[in-house]
């Protein structure tokens, strides 16, 4: 059975300086705020338990509100290891990321390299939703 870990973020601007105005997140997934109250908010991305296998499900949605800045982060890599189903019906691990940039807005996403595991199977589907004034920095890696 799929075992679904959700976590939700909404960063916003006031008063000069970016701020973290929402922060939800099932275990085993954390949202670490380890910056914020200044022109960037810095968020750490963290999964107790050590990896991910066959069957879970991860969901991040961020809304970055207009003039907001975040620099989001993971802390060590994703690991993705295989399910003990025979290989022909092994489930993927499934990671789905939804960010939504408003007006004047920037995102600097930077997560730790994904390692899948022999055997493993992983499907990922990422969604940047920007505005014709919103910025973007984006780094995906795999091992």
């Amino acid at each position: 059975s799929m075992k679904r870990r959700i976590a939700e973020l909404e960063c916003s601007w006031d008063k000069e300086m970016s701020s973290i105005t929402r922060n939800f997140a099932t275990y085993p997934l954390r949202l670490h705020i380890s910056k914020t109250g200044a022109d960037c908010a810095h968020v750490f991305v963290l999964g107790y338990g050590g990896g991910m296998v066959g069957g879970d499900c991860v969901e991040l949605k961020c809304e970055i509100l207009e003039n907001a800045q975040l620099c989001l982060r993971t802390q060590g890599s994703t690991k993705i290891f295989k399910s003990n189903e025979p290989v022909a019906s092994r489930v993927a691990t499934r990671q789905f990321t939804t960010v939504n940039i408003g007006p004047n807005g920037f995102v600097c996403m930077i997560p730790d390299h994904i390692t899948c595991f022999k055997d493993a199977r992983y499907a990922q589907e990422t969604t940047y939703n920007l505005e014709s004034t919103s910025n973007l920095c984006l780094v995906e890696w795999y091992s």
